[in-house]
């Protein structure tokens, strides 16, 4: 059986935190997403957490306790993330690590999605690569990455192409150390 990375204590302690500092509070609701969290009882105490703190209300225990009964988030679940709360860790460092483990986590999805594809239809080479292409930048924008690759249409359509180029270009002509690139081998494209 395939282990799911998770950070159990990581999104106990974000969660904790909030519940005991709006400070903190503020940072998971601005900074977390809801699917850094593995557990669905986190999850539901996450999303009222950002509700409330989008809507200026405060973040209390009576709040959480209400709003996470009608969601199904027992009572001792609360009261064992109010208790993570106390100890202080850097938010930057649970940050790194609910991030980490949802990064994992999306990449071993992936893997079972292309795995049970590849043995239910016919895909081609390029449907494949264009399929994992997509799988990752929507990983990569899920986890605030940037994009890892883009089409030439959307190279060429930026406005600011023209602009870079003709930038790269005066610097060369003036003798400027600029960035040469990868060589490809191809003089022409090279220059």
């Amino acid at each position: 059986m395939t282990k799911i990375p998770v950070d159990l204590e990581a999104e106990g302690r974000a969660l904790g935190g909030a519940l005991a500092s709006i400070n903190w509070a503020n940072d998971v609701a601005t900074q977390l997403h809801v699917a850094y969290f593995s557990d669905p009882q986190n999850a539901h105490i996450f999303s009222i957490i950002k509700q409330l703190v989008e809507t200026d209300s405060e973040v209390t225990l009576d709040k959480i306790f209400d709003l996470g009964a009608k969601k199904g988030v027992s009572a001792q679940h609360i009261i064992g993330l109010n208790s993570l709360g106390t100890r202080a860790i850097p938010f930057e460092d649970l940050l790194a690590s609910l991030k980490e483990a949802h990064f994992k986590r999306s990449v071993q999805n992936l893997g079972r999605e292309l795995f049970e594809q590849m043995g239910q239809t016919k895909l081609k080479e390029p449907d494949i690569l264009n399929l994992i292409d997509k799988s990752l930048n929507a990983i990569n924008q899920s986890s605030g990455r940037k994009k890892t690759s883009y089409e030439i249409g959307e190279i060429l359509d930026d406005p600011n192409v023209v602009e870079r180029y003709s930038k790269l270009k005066a610097d060369r002509d003036r003798g400027a150390s600029v960035y040469k690139g990868i060589p490809t081998g191809f003089l022409d494209l090279d220059e």
